[in-house]
């Protein structure tokens, strides 16, 4: 049984989602978390703040590390894909539909991280920058980080489309994670990737948690984009590091999804 005293976090599916475009419509991050279900995520887990970016597929990271740095986020709206704090009762998260959520943390420097992977971030490497940005912002040894997958699109049902095909053409990762499958396209297995993205950049391969990562596509309790195109909402994924507030809760690892 895993016993981190200070990490709670949540995959969620269709029950706690938001609408597509929640980040796109809105100028100030202070504007989007006094919507629901974030004024309801920040209430039942006594949040001091809870900071979500503006996701562009890319490498790009956000450190509340200070108070001045949560104020800096709300005045605006960072774009990132990665996004990180060691402060404690501050939510932090990202909102996925087929992408893949990844949660980075290190129990040795009390960090945590969360990971936007959706194939253009995993063909640039997202998960290992994160797990190199823990290290340069918190100190985080990679070997005593772990890491928890998210729902996402699985390979069994994810046909890799001629762009992807063609991004992967000279990674090394490519012949293992582009998979066969009768006449049709190749498939992606974008678990895979970011696994294998995560154990060359140093954390231990018994340190990757797969078994909270549904498939979004075959599994309707979970919004999918490919499936369900523009009508498709956003779950959520949120972490955060236990305060004194906190205390009187269980000493090991807080997780749930809606869809256990």
């Amino acid at each position: 049984m895993l016993a981190f005293q200070n990490l709670s976090f949540v995959f969620g599916d269709k029950k706690l989602s938001c609408a597509a475009d929640v980040l796109k419509t809105t100028q100030k991050l202070s504007e989007v978390m006094v919507l629901e279900p974030f004024t309801s995520l920040s209430k039942e887990n006594n949040l001091s703040a809870l900071v979500f970016p503006r996701q562009v597929h890319g490498i790009h990271a956000l450190a509340l590390t200070d108070k001045q740095s949560i104020e800096k986020a709300f005045s605006g709206h960072k774009e990132a894909d990665i996004v990180s704090t060691g402060l404690e009762n501050v939510g932090i998260g990202v909102m996925t539909a087929d992408c893949l959520p990844i949660i980075l943390y290190s129990p040795q420097k009390n960090a945590v991280a969360v990971v936007h992977a959706g194939w253009r971030g995993t063909v640039l490497n997202v998960a290992a920058a994160a797990v190199e940005h823990l290290k340069n912002t918190y100190g985080c040894a990679p070997q005593k980080i772990f890491a928890f997958f998210g729902p996402c699109a699985h390979v069994e049902s994810y046909e890799a489309s001629p762009e992807l095909r063609a991004a992967l053409q000279n990674s090394p990762y490519r012949d293992s994670v582009l998979e066969q499958r009768g006449s049709s396209a190749p498939h992606f297995n974008m678990v895979r990737m970011n696994q294998r993205q995560l154990e060359f950049a140093g954390i231990l391969s018994c340190n990757c948690f797969l078994a909270y990562s549904g498939d979004t596509i075959t599994n309707t309790n979970y919004w999918s984009y490919r499936r369900d195109g523009d009508l498709s909402g956003r779950q959520i994924t949120m972490a955060f590091l236990k305060g004194k507030s906190h205390e009187d809760t269980c000493c090991t690892l807080s997780y749930r999804t809606n869809n256990s």
